[in-house]
């Protein structure tokens, strides 16, 4: 880490007034330990300058899931996810052997989880792939868990988007954000690269983003010019709300829900872009609000990748999101990220969870059949050992 990157958590450290907000804004539900927050940059400039972060340090960079919930509420406008990341990068420097911990989530390798589980799953998306002699005008980026964990799921609405001219075509790449939040840095900005230039190639104007985690990653991209600014970035969900569609009261999936809980997505606290637009596909009326919501959002659990590192954390903002749908005495808890819903279902508490997509296509998500190849997969790399060529480029 140079200088210049160290003066900004130094700074970060000097502007903060330890007011301990950042510790109560969400009701511990962040998990934060109480005298760490207000401090930590301090500690983590420290642990630079003398080669050794501390255990207790360590802990609270890889426990934070990255949900800006405390950036939210900061009086003098700290950015804590971003020192988070910074703290990570740190860490990584000091000991590079321990981040193969995250290595399935180095999404700009042949080898990562998403692309690893639908060559296992025999997911391909030919029907929908992009021909790099034709421009791609309008491309539909359904991100890697939808893309992932609803392959049928990801064609209906890809589709959708055809049959109405609205998209072109569509990509099963990843927008490059776990690279970011593990603190690689210049992993992240290399990738962002050469998705510009594949997107250039194709000469894209419009990106459809199918998740809220890719809209905001995308964006910012952009803002830090390693995207093209003339690229429109818009969110799935209100691009099909523009086009007319709706969730209708006849379907097979949740189809005795009458009333509905929208869990808003913690990335998607600073714009509302997906929430809002979720709300306005469900039947008027029909739709209850938790106590958390909108820019007060809890995250889901799988924010921060934090269940590489502990996954009891996950599952402790897991049960508490679904306590707080329960109290609404909604039908049927609706997310706008597939990782919301798979974090809900995996709660341990029986909860009718669907991703708004599901409903609008009456096309559900076979979670069966995706756990069930995720666990042959990692059997089959205990018997086997890891293949060749999993540190290969996903983009040359």
């Amino acid at each position: 880490m140079n200088e210049c990157e160290l003066t900004a958590i130094r700074d970060a450290a000097a502007r903060c007034i330890e007011c301990g907000i950042c510790e109560t804004v969400q009701d511990e539900g962040c998990g934060c330990t109480p005298g760490m927050w207000g401090p930590f940059a301090h500690h983590i400039a420290e642990g630079a300058s003398r080669g050794s972060i501390d255990p207790a340090t360590e802990r609270l960079l890889f426990t934070c899931s990255l949900c800006d919930g405390c950036t939210q509420a900061c009086p003098v406008d700290i950015s804590a996810a971003a020192v988070v990341r910074e703290g990570r990068r740190v860490f990584h420097g000091q000991h590079p052997s321990a981040r193969e911990r995250w290595r399935p989530m180095m999404v700009d390798l042949a080898g990562n989880s998403f692309a690893r589980l639908r060559a296992w799953r025999g997911i391909s998306y030919d029907d929908a792939a992009l021909d790099p002699r034709q421009p791609c005008e309008s491309l539909f980026f359904p991100g890697c868990t939808l893309s992932t964990y609803g392959p049928e799921l990801t064609m209906a609405t890809f589709d959708y988007l055809a049959s109405k001219h609205l998209a072109d075509g569509m990509t099963a790449l990843c927008c490059g954000n776990p690279l970011w939040g593990l603190g690689l840095k210049e992993r992240g900005d290399a990738y962002a690269s050469a998705l510009s230039e594949r997107l250039a190639m194709l000469d894209t104007q419009r990106i459809i983003a199918g998740c809220p985690n890719c809209y905001r990653a995308l964006r910012q991209r952009q803002v830090n010019g390693l995207i093209a600014a003339n690229i429109e970035i818009s969110a799935l969900p209100q691009v099909l709300v523009d086009a007319g569609a709706r969730i209708t009261a006849e379907r097979s999936v949740a189809p005795d829900a009458e009333t509905f809980c929208v869990y808003d997505s913690c990335s998607d606290r600073a714009t509302r872009a997906f929430g809002s637009a979720v709300r306005e596909l469900l039947p008027p009326g029909s739709w209850r609000e938790m106590q958390h919501a909108g820019e007060d959002a809890l995250c889901c659990g799988s924010g921060g990748m934090v269940s590489f590192y502990d996954v009891s954390v996950c599952q402790t903002r897991r049960t508490r999101c679904v306590g707080e749908f329960q109290e609404t005495n909604a039908d049927c808890l609706v997310t706008a990220c597939v990782s919301c819903t798979n974090s809900m279902l995996r709660s341990g508490t029986p909860v009718s969870a669907h991703h708004y997509l599901e409903l609008l296509f009456d096309t559900p998500i076979r979670w069966e059949a995706h756990r069930a190849a995720s666990i042959e997969l990692a059997q089959s790399d205990e018997r086997n050992g890891m293949p060749a060529g999993l540190n290969d480029p996903i983009l040359p």
